[in-house]
């Protein structure tokens, strides 16, 4: 579920203009971007 979440979230932040690294983490029920 979590990686659900931060795929939706990683791909939302991808399109936007002058962010170069994107990282995230799934750990114990809870997700980070």
């Amino acid at each position: 579920m979590e990686t659900r979440i931060t795929q939706v979230l990683e791909d939302a932040l991808a399109g936007i203009e002058g962010i170069e690294t994107i990282e995230s983490r799934s750990v114990n029920g809870r997700a980070s971007v």
